[in-house]
């Protein structure tokens, strides 16, 4: 008989920032949670970096890049925010899209999600938001 073989956990794909499994898995488990099913928008690590990197003056490469210059690195973060908001890409896997540790990302995207309260970064956030949906 042969043998399954099976992902390593991280790389399963993530669903809801808190299921690992497969979609129809997710889904089941969503749906006994009362939880609405994951919006399904067939957006990977490389197009989300690409739209935010573009609409930010970036190519991904950039983004991955050496170096913690501002522009970019704020541009890395929402590149890590978004996707996981619009398509439950979890930052661990930006992480490693980037190159970079997950839990210094992690760290970024939750002061991140602290300051959106301001006007300019929450506007900046949203018009990202419109960039990586339709892409």
């Amino acid at each position: 008989m042969g043998e399954r073989e099976v992902e390593p956990y991280e790389d399963l794909k993530s669903y809801a920032q808190a299921i690992k499994g497969g979609e129809l898995f997710a889904q089941r488990v969503l749906k006994a949670a009362g939880q609405s099913p994951v919006a399904q928008m067939g957006l990977n690590e490389s197009d989300a970096a690409s739209a935010v990197g573009q609409a930010c003056g970036f190519s991904a490469g950039e983004l991955s890049g050496a170096g913690r210059h501002r522009p970019r690195s704020r541009a890395r973060i929402l590149a890590a925010h978004l996707p996981r908001e619009e398509a439950g890409i979890s930052i661990a896997q930006m992480a490693r899209f980037f190159g970079r540790d997950e839990s210094t990302l992690v760290r970024a995207v939750l002061r991140l999600e602290r300051v959106t309260e301001e006007e300019d970064l929450r506007r900046e956030v949203s018009r990202l938001g419109r960039i990586v949906r339709s892409a």
